[in-house]
This record gives structure tokens, sequence and C-alpha cells, in this order.
């Protein structure tokens, strides 16, 4: 009796006492944790760049806390305050590419978008060069007003809505992606590019069947080889989970 006490006493009992230890760790990342207080932990971030922003000596270096700081005035709400930060950045170091895209997607997000084709170099009226611009912007901001204006100035150019439609796809906007690509197949049905672009967006917003009609509507456009395969693959993967079920 006393060696079966002693081997509970050794083995057992410490087992039991690590599955309490497990219980009580479990019950406590299932309890429900008080809110995060976002702002206090956003004002406490803010406190700390000017403090930086105080002892920094370089002036690109400057430039971008004062970015970093605008990021977070906006992200509170302080919107004057988020373009004021950003327009000391640009004065900084006016050549860096990110800081002139921060600049002018701070603007356009607060809709102050007078100067925002100045500042980045390109003619408001010359809707292929912002389109280019879109392209290689750095903030998303910024390129949602380049291709948008830029469609704008082309309503009927079908390169013009397939960009937009490319620009909304990269943020996952699969419901405006799919609006502007279907201009741009209505404006030029015979292009293979924009059926399978639109096709794409169709698939991202879930509309499995209308992707399928559009990839078959690509492949009847007589596409090159290469898009042809890539319209292809799309359609295989669309197809397999079909026949999978």
């Amino acid at each position: 009796m006393l060696a079966r006490l002693l081997l509970f006493a050794a083995v057992v009992a410490p087992v039991f006492a690590q599955d309490d230890d497990v219980t009580k760790y479990i019950e406590e990342l299932r309890a429900p944790k008080p809110p995060r207080d976002v702002q206090a932990e956003q004002r406490e971030l803010l406190s700390t760049l000017r403090q930086r922003l105080d002892e920094s000596t370089e002036l690109a270096q400057k430039a971008q806390l004062y970015l970093r700081i605008s990021g977070v005035e906006q992200s509170l709400g302080e919107f004057e305050a988020a373009i004021a930060a950003a327009r000391n950045a640009h004065d900084l170091d006016p050549r860096d590419d990110r800081i002139t895209f921060g600049l002018a997607g701070v603007l356009v997000r607060n809709r102050q978008t007078a100067e925002v084709p100045s500042l980045l170099g390109v003619d408001p009226s010359d809707g292929a060069a912002l389109l280019r611009k879109a392209l290689t912007a750095g903030d998303t901001s910024v390129a949602v007003f380049c291709a948008e204006l830029a469609h704008s100035l082309l309503p009927y150019d079908a390169q013009a809505a397939d960009t937009l439609g490319e620009i909304y796809l990269r943020q996952a906007a699969w419901s405006q992606a799919g609006a502007a690509y279907g201009q741009a197949v209505a404006q030029a049905p015979q292009v293979a590019t924009y059926h399978y672009h639109l096709a794409i967006a169709l698939r991202g917003g879930g509309r499995i069947d209308q992707a399928m009609s559009e990839l078959l509507l690509a492949l009847a456009c007589d596409p090159a080889e290469k898009e042809r395969e890539n319209i292809q693959t799309a359609l295989a993967r669309l197809v397999t989970p079909t026949k999978r079920q």
C-alpha cells in the first residue's frame, strides 16, 4: 500500500496538477479580454515619434518620421495635422517618391485633390499619363484617384476601363473591378484579355458561372498562346472543384 501511495505522489499527482494548470491556462485564454484602447496606443506612438523627431538631426530621417506621424494623425482623425505633417516631410525631402506619394495619398483621402496632379508631375488633362501614373503609384488612394480621373477623361477607351479595373482588383474590390472590366469588354468585345480580366473579378466575387462564361468567351477570341494557356488554367481551376463534388 505504501508503495502505491508513493507512486501516486511521484507520478500521478503531478500529471493531474499539470492538467489543472493547462485547464486554467485554457480558461484564461477563453476569458473575455478588455477592449484595447487603440487611440491611447496611437497617441503613445505619436509621442514617441515626436520625441525621436526632436532628437533627430538628419533631414531624410526627419522626413520619414514626419511621414509616420502623418499616418498616425490620420488614424486618430486629425486630418489637418496629418496633411501638415506630410507637407513637412515633403518639404524636407521632395525627391523621395515614397514621401511624395505619401503626401498625395493624405490629400486624396481628405478630398483635397486640386494639387495632387502637379505634385505627381502629371498633366490632369492627360488621360494616358494618368493611367501610367496609376499603375506605378506607391499609394493605393493615389492609384485609384489617377485611374478614376483618367477614366473620366477617356470614358470610351477600353484600356482606361481595364486599367481602372486592375487598380480596383488590387484592393480586392471585386464589384467595382467587375464593373470597370465589364465596360472594357463592352467597348472591345473582341479582346480576349478583357474577358479574362472580367472573369478574374467575377471569380473573386464568387460568381463562378459568369466567370466560366467569360473565360470561354476569351478563348473564342483566339488569344495568343501564352494568354490561351493562362485562360485554360483558370478555366480548369474553376471546373475541377465541380468534378470533385
